[in-house]
């Protein structure tokens, strides 16, 4: 931000589109709080049958003038030294050379969760008349464009008759897996990716992970970390997710050998349990505790450069997977009961069927399995 006169005009910027947020007929009233609610409660614009109206020139909430105090606060809680340095760039296409960076951290788009471009036209169409010609406010790759970039952006676009979007489940796969290959080009040897990654829909994380073992990145280890708040609007009666969970990730050597499928499944219980008894006291529980044993589970996949058969057939990461939901069920039925008649460790099926061990195991662990068990 620039430290004269202009700088004035760029916070007065930020704090109209602020007041844009609550001056919306997409408003509506805080229940609990007893307030009026800014449009963007959560990642989306849902359809408000009630709206709450706010009034832009009084010092309640939605007033123009608690936007500026908003502004402020950040403006003198900014740090004035300067220790690192913000590129707008393309993922794919880092302006870094080849192994140059100790870390890597990166919070990848949530698959078809979150629209993010189309959202940010919301805010983009105010700041446009705020700072006409600022060098931000425009699409790098298309300078024609009146709005923010969307060709590029790595999403999967929910197909609907008004859109003409292509960006389905291979293209947000494939941009991911360049994404992820363009990290592992920049990371030194001996460095440590980092990625952060809270939806919970089959579909997303097999394009994430699939992305991650194409972009040449081992999974070493899975961690929840409490980043959401548990009264926000998408967490009521829902199986939503606590935490997000923080994949971390090293280089795979270009030398890794071919993994024999025998040998994986082996290993799987193993760690699968290790781990969630390792998670379970450090409290860890629910649909949190699942995903969180996705980590170690793909260590042992994707330390390899592909698995294959005793037949030489390779073995899909969807089919691996599959495999993981199973003995994490399994492991987590065995630590609710108590007893051996899950028995994950040893391979078996036990004794009950699928519908039993879903009624046997905690409502939220139920919900999200159900949702997490793969479609044929």
């Amino acid at each position: 931000m620039a430290a004269d006169g202009s700088a004035v005009h760029e916070l007065l910027a930020l704090a109209l589109t602020r007041s844009a947020n609550a001056s919306c007929s997409l408003c509506r009233w805080h229940v609990s709080g007893e307030k009026h609610e800014g449009a963007f409660s959560r990642q989306a614009l849902p359809i408000v049958w009630d709206y709450s109206e706010g009034n832009p020139f009084s010092d309640s909430t939605g007033g123009y003038e608690g936007a500026l105090d908003w502004v402020a606060k950040v403006a003198e809680a900014w740090p004035t030294s300067r220790y690192g340095q913000l590129q707008l760039a393309d993922a794919t296409e880092y302006p870094l050379p080849d192994e140059t960076v100790g870390i890597w951290f990166t919070d990848p788009p949530y698959y078809d969760a979150v629209p993010y471009a189309h959202l940010a036209d919301f805010f983009l169409v105010w700041l446009k008349r705020a700072l006409p010609g600022h060098p931000l406010l425009h699409d790098p790759s298309d300078p024609t464009s009146p709005v923010t970039p969307k060709t590029r952006e790595i999403v999967v676009d929910r197909p609907h008759r008004l859109s003409s979007s292509t960006k389905d489940a291979k293209f947000y796969e494939a941009g991911i897996a360049r994404a992820f290959g363009e990290g592992r080009r920049v990371l030194r040897e001996d460095g440590v990716g980092s990625v952060v990654f809270a939806h919970k829909t089959t579909e997303g994380w097999e394009a994430l992970l699939s992305g991650m073992i194409h972009g040449g990145w081992t999974i070493t280890a899975s961690w929840p970390v409490a980043t959401e708040m548990g009264a926000r609007l998408n967490a009521r009666e829902t199986a939503s997710l606590a935490t997000s969970v923080h994949l971390v990730c090293r280089p795979r050597p270009d030398d890794a050998p071919i993994g024999d499928w025998g040998d994986v499944l082996r290993e799987l219980p193993k760690r699968v349990g290790d781990w969630m008894e390792r998670l379970q006291g450090e409290g860890v529980r629910g649909a949190d505790l699942v995903f969180a044993c996705i980590g170690p589970a793909l260590e042992i996949f994707s330390r390899y450069t592909k698995v294959e058969t005793a037949e030489g057939q390779e073995v899909t990461l969807p089919e691996y997977l599959e495999k993981v939901w199973e003995v994490v069920g399994r492991t987590a039925l065995e630590q609710v009961l108590g007893s051996g008649e899950a028995q994950a460790r040893n391979g078996s099926a036990g004794a009950l069927e699928e519908d039993a061990r879903l009624t046997a195991l905690p409502e939220q662990w139920a919900h999200e399995r159900a949702a997490c068990t793969p479609r044929g």
